[in-house]
């Protein structure tokens, strides 16, 4: 008698796992590094003497060499300025930390906005509002039209209709449409209207 024996085979394919590596500190740079991690212009202006540091990373994946990054970083700030932690990340597992100096901002006094419309000029209303930005205080004027006109504006002074025959309209009306006449009759004794009519 014949047995027939089966070995169940699996087949087994190796990839290299191609993940990213750790950062790698370099103390020079050949000149063909990457720019990577420059803080902002605002920030700049804060580096006591201009007298930025660099980091030199690199990142490598398996076997394979990635670029030389160049992190510029400052050791000390200016009077006035002081230093905050920013980081770059150059892969998913390399995050570099610098310093970059970030202006000290005071406070600023009397800067609240408007909390209602007043009266501008015949016709007009205004509205301030206000900000504070590192010890300015920064403000912005916004115009509608007042009760009674209609239309907009973006200086206060023109823009603004009055309402034909003198009529009524909330302020901030944008359209004649908003305009309306209270029950009566016109101007001229031609026409009597019963409630108010509004312009169409």
């Amino acid at each position: 008698m014949k047995c027939l024996i089966v070995i169940n085979c699996a087949l087994i394919l190796l990839i290299p796992n191609v993940g990213w590596g750790a950062c790698q500190v370099y103390s020079y740079c050949d000149g063909n590094c990457v720019n990577a991690g420059l803080p902002t212009l605002a920030l700049e202006e804060g580096c006591l003497n201009n007298t930025w540091d660099y980091k030199y990373i690199g990142v490598s994946e398996s076997s394979v060499s990635g670029p030389l990054y160049s992190i510029p970083t400052c050791p000390q700030c200016e009077t006035g300025y002081k230093q905050v932690t920013q980081e770059v990340m150059l892969s998913p597992s390399c995050t570099v930390q610098y310093y970059a100096c970030e202006l000290i901002c005071t406070g600023c006094s009397n800067c609240s906005s408007d909390s209602t419309w007043s009266a501008h000029s015949t016709g007009y209303e205004k509205k301030v509002s206000r900000s504070c930005n590192c010890g300015t205080c920064n403000a912005s004027t916004s115009y509608r039209c007042a009760a009674g006109y209609y239309g907009s504006s973006t200086n206060g002074t023109s823009g603004c209709t009055r309402c034909p025959n003198n009529g009524s309209s909330s302020a901030g009306t944008t359209s004649v449409t908003g305009c309306c006449i209270s029950s009566g009759s016109d101007a001229a004794g031609t026409y009597s209207y019963s409630p108010q009519c509004c312009y169409q």
